[in-house]
């Protein structure tokens, strides 16, 4: 976040331009269609997918990145509250097989426990 701005009426949170793609985009999408009265689903995985499957280096980098990012929000008392694919944003270069940036986003619903587990109030 790089500003807070609290007027009359209003919260105003600004928050850095990311740029990447969700990572249920990044996982693929999902179609589904009726054929011969059933619902038929259709899979479609994404670049990202591929890459973690078949590079162990790569899935270690996503892993770690991923779980620096949620000890910064505990070591903080940080709870998200709403933690799934959509609200991770991966910057995933397919030309070198690299992770530029991996960011969690969307803490709408997040609030903050005191050391002894008992949310804060405002």
């Amino acid at each position: 976040m790089h500003e807070c701005i609290e007027d009359r009426k209003d919260l105003w949170l600004i928050y850095e331009l990311c740029s990447g793609t969700t990572l249920s985009d990044h996982l693929g999408t999902v179609k589904g269609e009726f054929y011969k009265n059933e619902r038929v689903y259709k899979v479609q995985h994404g670049s990202l997918y591929y890459a973690l499957r078949n590079d162990l280096t790569l899935l270690a980098d996503f892993l770690r990145r991923l779980a620096s990012a949620l000890a910064t929000m505990s070591r903080l008392c940080i709870v998200h509250a709403d933690l799934k694919p959509e609200n991770i944003i991966v910057d995933f270069d397919e030309e070198s097989g690299t992770i530029k940036s991996l960011k969690i986003i969307d803490f709408g619903s997040a609030f903050i426990l005191s050391p002894e587990g008992h949310s804060l109030e405002h």
